[in-house]
């Protein structure tokens, strides 16, 4: 089993991480429907998962930064995980970036 570990730092905000992790969250959810088969965040929004077949996925909202871990299961995950790291950081660069 292959572990993908991305901390990424912002100066937003616990409340502003959350919001921004939480829109992040939601659109994999949509826009990754077929792979991804139940997610979502505790009831104060700073730890969020994320499951499916192949994968499962943790978030991290802090004050600061903001970690997400991926633990992809079997061969045909672990052949991705250069290009599910890739993504995930594009897609962190852009959310907390901006």
């Amino acid at each position: 089993m292959a572990t993908i570990r991305i901390e990424k730092q912002h100066s937003l905000g616990l409340e502003e991480g959350k919001v921004r992790s939480k829109k992040l969250l939601d659109k994999f959810s949509e826009k990754l429907s077929h792979l991804i088969s139940e997610s979502g965040w505790n009831p104060d929004g700073t730890e969020g998962f994320a499951k499916g077949k192949m994968f499962d996925a943790r978030f991290s909202v802090k004050e600061k930064a903001v970690d997400v871990s991926i633990e992809l299961k079997g061969l045909m995950a672990n052949a991705l995980k250069g290009q599910v790291e890739t993504q995930m950081k594009t897609s962190l660069d852009r959310t907390f970036d901006s």
